[in-house]
């Protein structure tokens, strides 16, 4: 095997390159350190020590949105209608927000769906025992199933169905105040 002499700026270069330290957990996670900016996930090891910090924490609820983009474009049903093909959606990004009750702080974090090697940590997200709460599950769910997810999530508050809820049924003021004048 043929060894190739480095010319000697390359070697001191690469001498100097610190070596990635292992990463341990500490004694107890820092929350305002974690909640001070957005952790953004892009590679294994950072969502491996994000959610070895949320398992450590007292969560209350974590938000989730999924942003995506379709891969074909839409079919014209006429009437001004269309329609998408949910199998041509492409995962493009996770944000969420974790809310710890104990201290009242927010850790909020977006993971890149485009490096598929993550689906693992997300799916070990979705498997946190605490509430999810999303504005519209349907199209959080079709960007996990396109990631190859099956999430089963216990508890779940949608404020888009309990917003159309409120708007059908009137808000539970409304309803008492009817209660009252009867």
């Amino acid at each position: 095997m043929t060894a190739i002499d480095l010319l000697p700026e390359f070697e001191q270069a690469i001498e100097e390159v610190p070596e990635r330290k292992p990463w341990t957990l500490p004694i107890r996670p820092n929350t305002a350190c974690l909640a001070e900016q957005v952790q953004l996930i892009e590679e294994m090891d950072d969502g491996e020590a994000l959610l070895a910090r949320l398992n450590r924490l007292s969560i209350g609820v974590v938000a989730i949105d999924t942003e995506f983009q379709f891969a074909s474009e839409p079919v014209n049903l006429g009437g001004g209608r269309s329609w998408q093909d949910p199998t041509t959606i492409r995962p493009l990004i996770l944000s969420g927000a974790a809310w710890l009750p104990d201290s009242d702080a927010i850790i909020i974090f977006v993971f890149d769906l485009r490096r598929r090697q993550l689906g693992p940590i997300i799916d070990r997200l979705l498997r946190l025992r605490t509430v999810f709460t999303a504005h519209y599950f349907n199209a959080e769910f079709k960007t996990l199933w396109a990631l190859g997810l099956e999430p089963v999530l216990t508890q779940i508050y949608d404020t888009c169905r309990c917003s159309c809820a409120d708007a059908w049924y009137g808000s539970s003021l409304d309803r008492s105040s009817r209660r009252s004048s009867r």
